[in-house]
């Protein structure tokens, strides 16, 4: 039941996303070539030398509180402040128990020396197989760690499976289960994580067989999950069923069809909600994975400080490419406090050599989402215009969807397709402090696009949304509007923007298309173009025309911004003389891009000088 299960969501989950209430994300200029779909080695991400990082915020025995914070130890961000996790937690191996596991297959340091299944399961004496290990910890008491040895490499048997039995004695969110890496008595020089390599399957199974039965407290680090399928099967991390505070840290996932999914459920048996929940995958690398980078979502879960690249590749079209992504927070039913903060994306769903899906797209129901301090970039002439940067929008059938109180803030986002950070049916959404960097051009499109699509007639209503202190950067030769927003609904903001275009293209510095009671402000926004076409707004191309025919925009002005440089490498803070210094509105938040705490009089644009 779970297996058929598990494959009948993906299937639906990635194919009704991004296909309907206006199409996937294909815009103008898609890329329609044919490529290859063998997955290019990238390597990189989590570092194989060393031991692991000293203990440090992210993981589930407390940390700091902030606003989100939950429950069971894991972490919430500080109001205004990207979450803590610049290090895993160094964790486990003082435990009470502690079970030591080292094989040797393919791809084994060649000091390495291979335990025995019937020996002790201690440092000297270690274990050999992965199947050992997942039997005891089947009935594993809490604290219990399952270390397995640097240097070493394994192949799963039959099942990916790691469940806890879930007794009163079993691992618990308080006094987790830990799964990880140590070095091996004797050991000399630095050593690689644990290989664990996958012919089919899942590189770790956290699903529980038939009904959803509640399961918490897992901590993962500092392991190297490889799937030999190039894309084609399984997951490297297959979290389902009512699973709940689970840190994977440290860990390279690469090669799986999905490489890190956090599903739904089967029917919830008696003392389950059948939802999971605290999830963190933290510091880690998702690479070359067939289908998406990360699928799915759950409440008071966080993606933080983790290198999705090359996710998506198995597409052989841009309309195939469409649906793939790095990743994809996909949802049928509300989800709550979700956070994606610190994480680069690079090369999402490539075929014929350009980006044809969203890096990171958001569909479904949320609240209180948050995004931020997130890098996504692709190399110039390297994009499709369904390449779009990053989208929390409508793509459902006939399904609500809603996102209320969205916060998409301090995220850089450089050279993608025809939009770079778009919404739909957002209510209380805000878009603050995010540089945007546009050079691509073999199409047009918007920086910001709100709404970024036409909903459905079911959905949310686009109302309410904030675009502030953005700075954004227009580079290429095409026709680009800086910021979109109107299409629906009442109460839009657009304050202490900083709109530059130096690419010689048409630059339409605002695109308002709703009568002028319907934005509560706009005001504080400077716009200049050094070279090319500048038009201050559709229909009203003159900043002077724009003021005189709605009363807005009245401290606003057409000026060189004197950034410190526009040219590479680029540094988009105000530099000398610069009109945008102490120029800002009220509105303006507390820090900025960099995290500095903005002047009490303070900057247009997303840097305080």
């Amino acid at each position: 039941m779970v297996r058929f299960a598990h494959a009948l969501l993906l299937v639906l989950m990635v194919t009704a996303a991004c296909s309907s209430k206006g199409g996937a994300h294909s815009g103008a200029g898609g890329n329609d070539a044919t490529g290859g779909t063998s997955a290019p080695t990238d390597s990189g991400g989590v570092a194989s030398q060393g031991g692991s990082a000293g203990g440090g915020s992210g993981g589930m025995s407390g940390g700091a509180a902030g606003s989100g914070s939950s429950s069971g130890g894991t972490l919430g961000a500080p109001d205004g402040g990207v979450l803590p996790g610049a290090s895993c937690p160094d964790i486990g191996l003082d435990a009470a128990t502690v079970h030591y596991v080292c094989d040797c297959q393919a791809g084994a340091a060649p000091a390495c020396v291979p335990g025995d299944d019937s020996a002790a399961g201690s440092a000297a004496a270690p274990w050999r197989t992965i199947t050992k290990a997942q039997q005891i910890f089947a009935s594993a008491q809490a604290g219990t760690t399952f270390a397995f040895c640097r240097g070493g490499s394994f192949t799963p048997g039959s099942s990916g499976a790691w469940v806890n039995d879930g007794t009163t004695t079993g691992c618990t969110a308080a006094n987790p289960c830990v799964v990880r890496d140590y070095v091996p008595t004797g050991a000399t020089g630095a050593l690689p994580l644990p290989i664990i390599t996958v012919g089919s399957g899942h590189g770790v199974d956290l699903a529980n067989g038939g009904n959803a039965e509640h399961q918490e407290g897992y901590v993962f680090l500092n392991l190297d999950l490889r799937s030999t399928s190039q894309g084609t099967s399984g997951d490297g991390f297959f979290v389902y069923n009512d699973v709940d505070d689970v840190l994977v840290c440290g860990v390279a996932i690469d090669g799986f069809q999905v490489g890190f999914y956090m599903a739904g459920s089967n029917p919830a048996a008696a003392g389950s909600d059948g939802k999971n929940a605290r999830i963190e995958l933290r510091n880690s690398s998702v690479t070359n994975c067939g289908s998406q980078g990360m699928l799915g979502s759950c409440d008071d879960c966080v993606v933080a400080g983790n290198r999705f690249a090359n996710n998506g590749f198995t597409a052989t079209t841009s309309s195939e490419g469409s649906r793939n992504h790095n990743i994809y927070l996909s949802a049928h039913g509300l989800v709550q406090r979700m956070k994606v903060v610190g994480n680069d994306l690079y090369r999402s769903a490539m075929v014929g050599g350009a980006c044809t899906g969203t890096p990171l797209v958001v569909h479904g129901m949320f609240s209180d989402l948050l995004i931020e301090g997130n890098t996504i970039h692709e190399d110039l002439a390297a994009a499709g215009g369904g390449c779009w940067g990053l989208a929390v929008d409508t793509g459902y059938s006939d399904e609500h969807e809603e996102f209320t109180n969205v916060v998409i803030r301090r995220n850089t986002v450089t050279n993608v397709g025809n939009v770079s950070i778009g919404t739909t049916g957002c209510h209380d959404c805000l878009i603050e402090n995010n540089l945007i960097i546009q050079q691509q051009t073999a199409f047009g499109g918007a920086l910001v696009s709100v709404p970024n699509r036409t909903g459905g007639s079911e959905d949310q209503t686009t109302d309410a949304v904030t675009v502030r202190n953005n700075t954004l950067i227009d580079l290429s030769s095409a026709a680009y509007s800086a910021v979109h927003l109107g299409g629906e609904g009442t109460g839009h903001i657009s304050t202490n923007n900083a709109v530059y275009g130096g690419g010689g293209g048409t630059l339409t510095c605002f695109d308002y298309d709703l009568a002028d009671t319907s934005y509560a402000d706009r005001d504080y926004n400077l716009c200049f173009a050094a070279t090319g076409t500048l038009r201050w707004a559709t229909g009203q191309p003159t900043l002077a025309g724009f003021q005189a025919a709605t009363g807005a925009d009245a401290h606003s002005m057409i000026a060189d911004p004197f950034f410190v440089s526009t040219q590479a490498p680029f540094d988009f803070h105000p530099g000398n003389g610069s009109p945008l210094v102490d120029a800002a509105g009220a509105q303006a938040p507390a820090i900025d891009l960099s995290g500095a705490a903005r002047d009490p009089l303070p900057d247009i644009g997303a840097f305080e000088r």
